[in-house]
């Protein structure tokens, strides 16, 4: 990884110019992109069609910030060709509901996730880049889903892929806050943030 997210405990909120993306990020269909920036309080939703568009989102804010984080709802690695990553075996045993690349339609969104990761992370040295599961965060947050999420921490309705980039952007914001857990695999590659529940 180009950057550690532990470093984000020491961002200075206040001073440093800060962006976080949410991405719910779709194959057959245009993905959702929920955009905050974080000192302004400004939010934005977009909607782009295949991964140069997503990329050319990301990039278009790159001078314009000291830090980029990009919460994508996708597995961002392939390190096994069947069944469970162990951090999904990790996420799963902490309630998460996220579901074995073994499937197909899984396999693909893991192929393109973990390509879009490697490309963001070698072009911008600024940006750090983790999954999350935003259904699996509301949940964890007591919500029925993501809508209902968005709905009562940001004040907004949305619905479908658009609620869950948002609430993915939300899980960014909790790391920030140090409101959020990284789960990380056993070769340190692969990160995996959800709500810090406390008990």
């Amino acid at each position: 990884m180009n950057s550690d997210l532990g470093k984000n405990r020491n961002l200075n909120l206040v001073t440093e110019k800060i962006m976080v993306f949410g991405i719910d990020l779709s194959l057959n269909r245009p993905s959702s992109i929920c955009l905050h920036s974080w000192n302004e309080k400004k939010l934005q939703l977009v909607k782009v069609d295949g991964e140069e568009a997503i990329l050319s989102v990301i990039l278009s804010k790159s001078e314009d910030y000291d830090y980029l984080l990009v919460a994508i709802d996708a597995p961002l690695s392939l390190n096994e060709e069947s069944g469970f990553r162990d951090l999904d075996r990790l996420a799963l045993s902490l309630g998460c509901k996220v579901l074995p690349i073994s499937m197909e339609p899984m396999k693909k969104l893991a192929e393109t996730g973990s390509r879009l990761s490697m490309r963001i992370k070698n072009l911008l040295k600024n940006a750090i880049v983790f999954e999350t599961h935003p259904w699996s965060a509301a949940k964890l947050l007591g919500f029925s889903n993501t809508e209902e999420m968005v709905e009562k921490i940001l004040g907004i309705h949305l619905r479908g892929d658009d609620a869950d980039a948002a609430a993915c952007c939300l899980v960014g914001s909790m790391l920030l806050l140090g409101k959020a857990a990284e789960l990380v695999s056993e070769d340190g590659e692969d990160i995996f943030v959800i709500p810090e529940v406390v008990q």
